[in-house]
């Protein structure tokens, strides 16, 4: 069940013993290569205060799902809406990644709203009351990963929705699941 390939007695329908050989011709396969895999993992919009991350009250969390550590220098998040001017009608760069920005595998980075300061945070608001669309794109243009509330369309419009006051956009369970309102958590595992 684990092991490399090679000769054994035929066992049908049980455990495999002894190997008898190596196979004539047979290459073992290369070990996988560690990945990083940098995506959103908690996105808050309600004005809380928390004990563990005092810079600012609304946040964005990304979170290195991967085995291997990220650079993100040229990084950028993309806050879409009707009144944007970096690409208009369409998009703002809200955050770019700093020079020399790396995140180890299974590190979280939290960036506070409103913040000019990239190592700190991102310059634009997040509500948790309006429609939202973000974007998280690698150094070469490649959107990675995007959270969508409210109808995806173009112009993104920021409609009103139903606003949770007590908790975050986050993936349950943290970093693999699908998104659903949970306690927030800046810079820790998802809760429940």
């Amino acid at each position: 069940g684990t092991g490399d390939w090679a000769y054994a007695a035929p066992t049908p329908g049980a455990a495999n013993g002894e190997s008898t050989g190596d196979i004539e011709g047979y290459t073992t396969p290369a070990a996988p290569v560690a990945k990083a895999n940098v995506l959103f993992n908690e996105l808050c919009g309600n004005k809380v205060e928390y004990t563990t991350f005092t810079e600012a009250n609304k946040f964005i969390e990304l979170y290195n799902a991967g085995d291997a550590e990220a650079n993100l220098e040229g990084w950028t998040i993309r806050k879409y809406a009707a009144d944007a001017v970096d690409v208009p009608e369409v998009y703002n760069i809200c955050w770019t990644a700093s020079a020399g920005m790396k995140l180890g595998a299974g590190a979280y980075l939290v960036l506070g709203a409103d913040m000019t300061d990239p190592t700190l945070g991102f310059n634009a608001g997040l509500s948790a009351k309006k429609g939202l669309k973000l974007e998280l794109v690698d150094a070469q243009g490649t959107v990675v990963d995007k959270f969508v509330r409210g109808e995806d369309v173009t112009p993104f419009m920021e409609e009103s929705l139903a606003e949770n006051k007590e908790n975050s956009f986050s993936r349950v369970p943290n970093g693999t699941g699908d998104w659903a309102y949970a306690a927030p958590t800046p810079g820790a595992a998802n809760g429940e």
